[in-house]
């Protein structure tokens, strides 16, 4: 099993406003290279102008196709939510149902 690491990469190159603009393909690249060293996701909804930290479930940004990754996923993650506890509380529900949990 291959080990964790900190990876060092310019915060341009993984933001997810610049994966949001660039589609679900450029993300599931992104995932298919750097996921197994991945340690630590922030999750977010966006529009792919900025980090808006909406609720996972708001903005452009499809979570669907890559349920798969966040399901095998054996890091942490962190709901980087800046509207309130009913965004928080959506973007809970969002994630478990995209994994198969109960909202």
């Amino acid at each position: 099993m291959r080990s964790r690491q900190r990876l060092l990469l310019p915060a341009s190159r993984v933001q997810q406003p610049r994966l949001v603009r660039e589609g679900s393909d450029a993300i599931a690249v992104y995932l298919a290279a750097l996921g197994p060293t991945l340690a630590h996701l922030h999750v977010h909804g966006n529009h792919g102008a900025g980090d808006e930290h909406l609720a996972s479930d708001q903005g452009t940004l499809d979570y669907a196709p890559h349920a798969a990754f966040l399901r095998g996923f054996a890091g942490t993650a962190c709901l980087e939510i800046a509207t309130d506890a009913d965004g928080v509380r959506a973007s809970a529900a969002h994630l478990r149902r995209l994994v198969g949990g109960a909202a």
